[in-house]
């Protein structure tokens, strides 16, 4: 176990030194940022604390802010007690008042992982650790051999005084282990931010927005990088393992070494590069809501479907569907040289005007007219059938008058 580093220069040491450069927030800012765990007046507390018989150190919860984290066994951490039985373990802190948060970076035991299925909450006020789970946390551990770091990055800041990590893990044993105990070794605690109503006045870590909010120091070989709220986008790391808004990197490096990774609402949206182009002047690295980007299709091509505008939206996902462009089975160049109508209103106005061209008037339609005259029809069939019915609806007439005026007749003649 490497030696104990004074807390003024333990941010410089070289030791396995990694710097990552997070772009998280929107725009950069010129304001002071600092750690708020090192302000007066903090609170920190432990569900139990844990006894070093041997060394007769107690690690007690002000272990985890204290500048120092390298050392567990010399007091560098806080720990709970590992020789009872307990359904749960926290830690908490309560800052001197609101303040805003942009980072929480978290240091666990080096080459540990009993940790693992930790919560982390954060609340504007105090909460009783019972009821903790009516809360939204901010991160949930779901490895189950986790890394020793966890950097959460808050690219639009959340409002906080209260700070919890929280385990509860089922069914716990009754001994000190490494995994199904439910044990917390917090080495280090670090909250990055501004107060509300003060500056950062007591600290000797005053940073700029910039270098405190994008730059995190990394002791060993593993951590884990968070988004909340936001996707993850990483460049030139084979060994991150992408879980949606969270990535853990295994990291085999012998000196300092730097990785950039950003938080943005929407992933880059997919399409088809063989067909379609992206305009480059709404290419970003990253992209928040309300970010639109335009597509074109290649010499020869044409839109079938999709859209080549799209919008990142505050869900996380672009408007729109993915633009789909296939050749031409036309002469394209054909197409260009038409004069087509772009302003809807221009647009509107000659459909209006091709309507009235168009339309039909049906009264004057052959098939109208026909309904209404007869034609000559000179065939001996049709000039049969034709006076055989003429003469026999003739005939019936007379022979119904007739008839009717015979019955008068015989009605009233007289009787003999």
């Amino acid at each position: 176990m490497a030696g104990r580093f004074p807390g003024g220069i333990l941010w410089s040491a070289l030791w396995a030194l990694v710097f990552v450069t997070c772009n998280c927030q929107r725009s950069s800012s010129d304001s002071t940022v600092c750690n708020l765990c090192l302000l007066p007046n903090v609170v920190t507390n432990l569900s139990s604390t844990y006894y070093y018989t041997e060394f007769k150190i107690e690690l007690n919860a002000s272990l985890a802010v204290n500048g120092k984290y390298q050392n567990h066994k010399e007091g560098d951490c806080a720990g709970t007690n590992v020789k009872r039985n307990f359904t749960n373990a926290w830690w908490n802190i309560s800052l001197p008042g609101l303040a805003t948060i942009y980072k929480v970076n978290l240091l666990f035991r080096e080459k540990n992982v009993r940790h693992h299925g930790y919560y982390v909450f954060i609340s504007e006020s105090e909460v009783d650790v019972d009821d903790l789970s009516f809360l939204t946390p901010v991160y949930h551990e779901q490895n189950p051999y986790p890394t020793e770091q966890s950097i959460i990055q808050f690219p639009d800041g959340i409002q906080g005084q209260q700070l919890y990590i929280y385990l509860n893990k089922s069914d716990p044993v009754t001994n000190d282990s490494e995994y199904n105990n439910n044990v917390l070794d917090i080495c280090e605690v670090e909250i990055w931010g501004f107060m509300n109503r003060t500056i950062c006045n007591g600290v000797e870590n005053n940073l700029t927005y910039t270098k405190g909010i994008y730059n995190s120091h990394i002791p060993w070989k593993n951590v884990t990088l968070v988004c909340y709220q936001r996707s993850i986008q990483i460049s030139k790391i084979s060994s991150c393992s992408h879980l949606n808004k969270t990535c853990d990197i295994r990291l085999n490096v012998t000196g300092p070494e730097n990785i950039t990774f950003g938080c943005s609402d929407c992933p880059d949206a997919p399409y088809n590069s063989s067909t379609t182009d992206l305009d480059i002047r709404t290419r970003k690295q990253y992209y928040f809501s309300g970010d639109k980007i335009t597509y074109k299709c290649k010499s020869n091509h044409s839109l079938v479907s999709g859209n080549l505008t799209r919008t990142c939206l505050d869900n996380g996902s672009w408007s729109g569907e993915q633009p789909v462009c296939r050749i031409c089975t036309c002469p394209c160049q054909r197409l260009a040289s038409q004069n087509f109508i772009k302003d809807p209103i221009v647009l509107k106005k000659r459909i209006e005007e091709l309507k009235k061209i168009l339309v039909v008037n049906r009264s004057k339609l052959s098939a109208s007219i026909r309904k209404k005259t007869s034609s000559r029809d000179d065939r001996m069939s049709s000039k049969g059938i034709g006076m055989t019915l003429g003469v026999g609806v003739i005939t019936c007439i007379i022979l119904t008058i007739v008839c009717s005026d015979l019955l008068m007749f015989f009605k009233r003649r007289p009787q003999k």
